[in-house]
């Protein structure tokens, strides 16, 4: 009786084959979706195994690793940042902030406005380290410029998103960290990676050609680039979670310092001459971004223990294009450390007392800029 009803059944699903090959999809999913949830490779959940990892510099998995981060009892220093910022390894912010212990980076490619609400939600919620180093972003102001890439879905109380956890990535974190304790062991790989990515940034930017259209375009440009844009601090509504966020790491004991990273003065005019970035900020690029350096300063100075920086005003730096591997980041570490390092150099520090002499010098430098790259001195426009 029992075996005419298992051949019946074997009958029933070999008869059926597209079912049977979609009830096998479903259950191994179902299986490798309790495995990755199970181990968590990520540390979500109250469950899973110990994490650790082999760096605390991650550039391309960073997303994924900000409750890692966060949860993390023994981190004294969380560098939070996006492409200008990516480079830094936890032996640079030992270096740059003398008596750091156990640093991360969480510094990834492409950060927007809303996921950095998202990043320091977490470290708002879970974290108890006692300084913190954010970079201020023209893009975290701006509500126009979209999260891309981000897996916001592994940060929201949507616990339905937590399936969109179940890929090939999590997968092999999983096995990674049931066979080694990590989801990341590979450094070399990991800086190999983020070395040929900034390469060839570098690579198409430093050449005689795109010099001398970038020479063309400041000339071509100058008569627009101080136009009259933002008039108010109100037009920059994603600064107020920002400085919301900030304050409640403040009150948590923590020191926050903020740097703007350092942009080349070339940048406002390639930006305004390229189409792609002149629809993502406009034609007035100039005028919106010194008006959110002084929203930042002037609430900054608001705040206990919270500190803006910046590098812009040092023309052996910024001025040279040489030092750059686009006109909005910056290139070579010695230049690469005065950014990071910025907080600790009083002379770097913008307050209210500083902050007209900061904005007149900034606008007048990018005003009266003319084209300069040690690395190529003989480069003419092309129209020359």
């Amino acid at each position: 009786m029992l075996g005419t009803r298992l051949s019946s059944w074997i009958w029933y699903w070999l008869r059926r084959p597209a079912l049977l090959v979609a009830s096998g999809i479903w259950l191994a999913y179902i299986c490798i979706g309790a495995l990755i949830i199970g181990v968590d490779p990520y540390d979500l959940y109250p469950w899973g195994k110990d994490i650790t990892v082999a760096s605390r510099h991650q550039p391309f998995d960073a997303a994924r690793l900000i409750r890692l981060a966060a949860k993390d009892k023994n981190a004294d220093t969380i560098l939070i940042g996006s492409s200008p910022t990516t480079m830094y390894t936890p032996d640079d912010i030992k270096k740059a902030f003398p008596g750091t212990n156990k640093p991360w980076n969480i510094s990834y490619h492409g950060a927007t406005a809303y996921d950095r609400e998202q990043t320091l939600d977490e470290l708002v919620e879970y974290s108890d380290a006692k300084h913190f180093i954010i970079t201020i972003d023209y893009f975290y102001a701006d509500p126009r410029i979209i999260t891309r890439n981000f897996p916001d879905y592994m940060y929201d109380d949507n616990l339905t998103n937590d399936l969109r956890m179940i890929n090939l990535g999590s997968l092999k974190a999983s096995y990674l960290t049931l066979r080694y304790g990590t989801p990341y062991r590979d450094i070399s790989a990991m800086l190999t990676k983020e070395d040929g990515y900034i390469a060839s940034f570098r690579n198409r930017f430093q050449n005689k050609n795109n010099m001398a259209i970038l020479r063309d375009n400041i000339e071509n440009y100058r008569g627009k680039i101080a136009a009259v844009g933002r008039v108010n601090c109100n037009e920059f509504p994603m600064l107020e979670p920002f400085f919301s966020q900030i304050t409640a790491l403040s009150a948590k004991g923590a020191r926050v310092d903020l740097i703007i990273p350092a942009y080349s003065p070339a940048i406002y005019y390639d930006w305004i001459a390229a189409p792609i970035q002149r629809r993502l900020v406009g034609r007035t690029m100039l005028n919106d971004q010194l008006l959110m350096r002084r929203c930042v300063v002037e609430k900054a100075s608001q705040i206990n223990q919270v500190s803006v920086s910046s590098i812009d005003l040092d023309e052996d730096i910024v001025g040279d294009l040489a030092n750059f591997r686009d006109s909005g980041h910056l290139d070579h570490k010695d230049n690469l450390m005065a950014i990071l390092s910025a907080p600790e150099d009083p002379d770097r520090r913008i307050t209210r007392n500083n902050l007209e002499n900061y904005i007149k010098k900034v606008r007048n430098t990018v005003l009266n800029y003319q084209f300069h790259n040690s690395a190529f001195p003989k480069i003419r426009g092309r129209k020359h």
